[in-house]
């Protein structure tokens, strides 16, 4: 790997964030998950396996990240996996906590019952 590819690979990741729209925060955050996530692995991110990512999840349950930044840290991989470095089976290795789940497209399907009326 050239010194050359990793700034080029920072350039269109913040290219790809101008072109979503997000706002100064946000690619502030985002960059700070990036650099977070390519410390943990040694090397560049878009060379990274599953296992890796797997481990790197991990790793952020061990050290007790909270909710927030965890779930934050998986949005940016999920963003860097699909549109900086396009590897969408990397997405799929991507484990969302439940609560997220809950709070997310999956609690969008459910019907929320008031207490009582089920009988329990």
């Amino acid at each position: 790997m050239s010194d050359q590819y990793v700034p080029a690979l920072r350039q269109r990741f913040l290219e790809d964030m101008r072109i979503k729209g997000l706002q100064l925060k946000t690619q502030t955050m985002y960059l700070r998950g990036m650099r977070e996530f390519t410390r943990f692995l040694g090397h560049a991110p878009d060379s990274a396996t599953p296992e890796e990512l797997r481990a790197f999840q991990l790793d952020m349950k061990e050290r007790g990240v909270g909710a927030p930044t965890f779930n934050n840290r998986l949005t940016v991989l999920g963003f860097f996996f699909v549109t900086t470095c396009p590897r969408p089976e990397m997405k799929r290795h991507i484990l969302q906590p439940l609560t997220a789940m809950l709070t997310g497209q999956l609690f969008d399907c459910v019907t929320v019952v008031p207490a009582g009326v089920l009988g329990f």
